[in-house]
């Protein structure tokens, strides 16, 4: 393969990278907005629950952009694993939120956020390096998304994950589409109107896909 051809092909994959990532972008900070507003006029749990969603969608805005994986892993896991234990604690208590019956579903929503981390600074497959640690040579401008699947600053054309990594993803991503399609029926059917949450789930599948 020429030189040619192989610098089209990375300047074409940086630019759908680019384009994935402005659209993502634009997506969670929509429903970071709106989230943010709901938690501004609600009280007690319900503001809490409503917050956690606003770190959700702006932690995943650092995420598909390079200087994402310049927050250490360990923050993402924190921060994530005590969101998913609120909702838990909210599920178990039968505590009365802005939620409504679906504290379990939002506490699955935050253990994701975990399992997308993770997913994010796994050991390329057949490596010796960690996909952090591919980031290390390269500076944000070089990598316009930190989604393995659209990583374009190293020397091949995309980072290869783990098996186990391609799998979480999989999954992550088959089910986010189908909660997707669940919420557009609900708001097909009305009265109620959750467009956030259409966005929200519809944008984590994206992000999940791109990491495959």
């Amino acid at each position: 393969m020429s030189n040619q051809r192989i610098g089209g092909e990375m300047g074409q994959q940086v630019s759908g990278a680019n384009a994935a990532s402005v659209t993502l972008t634009v997506v969670f900070l929509a429903c970071a907005g709106a989230y943010l507003r709901a938690a501004l006029i609600s009280r007690g749990w319900a503001r809490g629950a409503w917050a956690c969603h606003v770190v959700m969608a702006l932690a995943m805005v650092a995420m598909v952009w390079a200087w994402g994986m310049e927050i250490p892993l360990i923050v993402y896991v924190v921060v994530f694993t005590a969101a998913a234990t609120y909702f838990v604690y909210l599920w178990l208590e039968r505590i009365d939120c802005a939620t409504g019956n679906h504290r379990l579903y939002h506490a699955v929503m935050m253990a994701s956020m975990v399992l997308m981390a993770l997913v994010m600074f796994a050991p390329a497959a057949g490596g010796g390096t960690g996909h952090a640690g591919g980031h290390r040579h390269s500076s944000a401008s070089d990598m316009p998304m930190s989604m393995p699947g659209m990583d374009a600053g190293g020397g091949g054309l995309a980072t290869s994950m783990p098996a186990w990594a391609s799998a979480v993803a999989a999954i992550a991503a088959t089910g986010y589409a189908v909660v997707a399609l669940g919420i557009f029926y609900v708001i097909v059917r009305g009265p109620r109107r959750p467009y956030a949450d259409l966005l929200m789930s519809a944008g984590m599948a994206g992000a999940f896909a791109l990491m495959l």
